[in-house]
């Protein structure tokens, strides 16, 4: 099983949204802009202490969960 590493996880975000990056705060992670990017908000914070506790898959999932929610807050 793969390893989650910050540098899957953009990888993983990079293929469902080129405006964001995750971003390692103290004790949670979240959503960042990228360069150039032209969202005007970003997906709430993922409140995850450490990286490893979950594994690849896991994670993949609640990015997409955040993403897509965001997604459809900003259609309301």
């Amino acid at each position: 099983m793969a390893k989650a590493t910050m540098k899957n996880l953009n990888g993983y975000l990079d293929t469902i949204s080129s405006d964001f990056t995750i971003e390692r705060g103290n004790g949670y992670f979240y959503f960042g802009w990228k360069e150039g990017s032209t969202a005007e908000t970003v997906p709430e914070s993922i409140n995850i202490c450490y990286l490893l506790h979950c594994d690849l898959a896991t994670w993949k999932r609640i990015i997409l969960a955040h993403v897509e929610d965001h997604r459809e807050r900003r259609k309301e």
